[in-house]
């Protein structure tokens, strides 16, 4: 019995040992799943990490090149859409009678090619030479009429007055000299008064340019663009006072007294300052200003097609305005051969016009550039850019969409290039607003 009682606690403590050590293995079986287990998801953790800051690295780098990119996109696509050959059109008398024919030149071809073919067309063998060379000259001015700088002129317009012409870059300086020519100027004299003013202008242009080549300084390249603008002075007011030649420039207090004239807006220098409406009454220019869309209306009152159109734009005007007065303007510009003839048609439209001594001048001026090319034409204008056209088919678009809903009817290239410069506005402010490029600047 004793040995037998011997016999079981001795296996008892066997088992014992066997389950301590049983246990103390599987602790450390345990332990080691454990550590192993945590290891791994140690790493990917930082795997993970490391993954999100290269993305994030790589969306960084991928938003300044899309700004990049987007930057020299818009500036091509402004240079693209903006960019056209520059082009000269003009008439001239080529024969005894008076008879008149136009010229065409555009940047590319051989202007000596171009100005040979027309003169032999027009006019006699003799004159061929002197034709030539005109024609020649001829554009060479209307070229540089047309990069003449923003400028200023004192004119002396009356023994004890004077007034300031002013230029606008990239403007149209004849007419713009004819529209202040009109304001001091009798009617028979203008022409004479505005070739004389655009003379001016250029010669003063040239002399700015000469001072700056030279090396001269900004003082000196002032005066001597006063005495550029003081001699020409006399032969603009030569059309209107017959003894000019002996007015020499005003006084410096007369024209210290003068230098406070308001400037006149874009849209006065492009029509006049003054409109005509209904029954007589003047308007001012700087009324269009206000207005959304402004059309500029090439009719006359012997057109009968003209005739045609008119009441039915009266329609689509009035339908315009009661949705807002500031909604639509149209402006007419007359081809009509009588101010008598114009006062008649003015009657009949509810609208402003151009007064007629300008208006042969804003008719010829819109043909030479293509866009006036006969009776009826109705021009969308640009009101963001004074002087722009939008479209000149607004005759067919004024037919087809009666009630105006997609006025002023911009063409898709049109359209697109303004999101591309609202797009290149808005990059441009954010980027300032950042601060980006601002070392480059100082």
């Amino acid at each position: 019995a004793e040995a037998k009682t011997a016999t079981l606690q001795l296996h008892r403590k066997r088992s014992h040992c066997s389950s301590v050590a049983a246990a103390s293995r599987i602790r450390a079986t345990a332990r080691q799943a454990s550590r192993t287990r945590l290891q791994p998801t140690h790493c990917k953790d930082c795997t993970l990490q490391a993954r999100r800051c290269i993305a994030a690295r790589h969306r960084r780098t991928m938003m300044q090149r899309t700004v990049a990119l987007l930057l020299c996109a818009c500036s091509v696509a402004q240079e693209t859409a903006t960019k056209e050959p520059r082009k000269v059109e003009f008439e001239a008398v080529v024969n005894e009678e008076g008879g008149r024919a136009a010229f065409s030149w555009t940047e590319g071809e051989d202007v000596t090619e171009k100005a040979t073919q027309y003169c032999k067309e027009n006019t006699k063998e003799e004159l061929w030479e002197r034709c030539i060379s005109a024609v020649k000259q001829q554009v060479a001015a209307s070229l540089m009429e047309a990069e003449l700088p923003a400028l200023d002129l004192e004119v002396q317009v009356a023994e004890d007055k004077t007034a300031t012409f002013s230029h606008v870059e990239g403007g149209d300086l004849r007419l713009e000299a004819h529209t202040f020519c009109s304001e001091y100027v009798a009617e028979d004299k203008v022409p004479v008064c505005a070739h004389h003013l655009v003379q001016g202008a250029v010669q003063k242009a040239q002399q700015l340019a000469a001072a700056e080549e030279g090396g001269a300084s900004a003082a000196d390249a002032s005066a001597g663009a006063g005495g550029a603008s003081q001699d020409a002075a006399p032969a603009k007011t030569a059309p209107k006072q017959d003894a000019a030649p002996a007015k020499t420039a005003p006084p410096p207090q007369k024209q210290t007294k003068s230098a406070p004239a308001k400037t006149p807006s874009d849209w006065a220098r492009l029509v006049g300052p003054a409109l005509v409406a209904r029954g007589g009454a003047s308007l001012s220019a700087d009324a269009l200003e206000k207005k959304k869309n402004v059309a500029f209306l090439f009719a006359a009152d012997w057109c009968k097609p003209c005739r045609d159109f008119v009441p039915k734009l009266v329609k689509y005007y009035e339908l315009a305005k009661r949705k807002g007065d500031d909604k639509l303007e149209i402006l007419w510009v007359s081809a009509s051969r009588s101010q008598e003839a114009f006062d008649a048609y003015l009657k009949e439209m509810p609208w402003p016009a151009a007064p007629f001594p300008l208006a042969g001048r804003l008719v010829q001026a819109f043909q030479q550039k293509g866009h006036a090319k006969g009776f009826p034409t109705l021009c969308f204008m640009d009101t963001n850019e004074i002087g722009s056209v939008i479209t000149c088919d607004g005759v067919q678009k004024v037919m087809a969409d009666e009630y105006g809903l997609t006025m002023p009817y911009r063409s898709p290239i049109q359209n697109v290039k303004r999101m591309v410069q609202a797009v290149a506005g808005v990059v441009k402010a954010l980027l300032r607003a950042l601060g980006v490029g601002a070392a480059k600047t100082k």
